[in-house]
């Protein structure tokens, strides 16, 4: 083991909230927010008001920040 590192799981609010969901996944319920990027990229259209929708699928520049998030949603 390398000095520092623990066998023990990490703790704390992010671990425990990421600890409930995969029991409620594993125990058969659906999350609430969809996961799939396009589902959700299409739940978020319809939620948001136009101009809050085009500021945050807008991108900056040439969105080589966002082609490069996507790609790795699909890989």
């Amino acid at each position: 083991m390398l000095a520092g590192m623990s066998n023990e799981a990490p703790s704390g609010v992010g671990r425990n909230a990421q600890s409930a969901i995969f029991r409620a996944g594993i125990g058969g319920s659906a999350p609430l927010v969809p996961v799939d990027p396009s589902v959700l990229f299409d739940a978020a259209r319809r939620a948001l008001s136009k101009e809050a929708a085009a500021y945050i699928f807008g991108g900056a520049g040439v969105e080589r920040t966002m082609a490069a998030n996507r790609a790795a949603f699909d890989a």
